[in-house]
């Protein structure tokens, strides 16, 4: 399996960074420290999957979905043996990859 937390110089996607989505500000900060510094590079081009990231917006419409869900997915369609790190439990429960495929994910339990 891929580590999720591979902190060689370079080596971070977009994927492995998005753990930052949901902390506090100063975090977010140093992220962006990181990317400034180069530290942390982002290899994720949007617009060429924008079809694909409409497609699973539009299929969750209801839950809703939105972008940063959305390119995860796409990410983990991309990225067969992975693991995301989410706050979202409900959310990654029910989102599916390539269809049907359940996406593997950590979250911490909820109380």
């Amino acid at each position: 399996m891929e580590s999720v937390l591979d902190t060689s110089p370079g080596s971070l996607s977009a994927f492995r960074i998005s753990v930052f989505q949901h902390v506090s500000m100063s975090a977010f900060g140093f992220s962006f420290q990181l990317l400034e510094r180069e530290v942390l590079v982002v290899d994720f081009a949007l617009n060429a999957r924008a079809g694909r990231i409409a497609q699973l917006m539009e299929k969750y419409r209801d839950a809703p979905m939105d972008l940063a869900d959305a390119c995860l997915v796409v990410m983990t369609e991309e990225t067969k043996n992975c693991q995301v790190i989410t706050l979202d439990h409900t959310d990654f429960s029910f989102y599916r990859r390539n269809g049907r495929e359940v996406i593997p994910f950590t979250s911490p339990e909820k109380n």
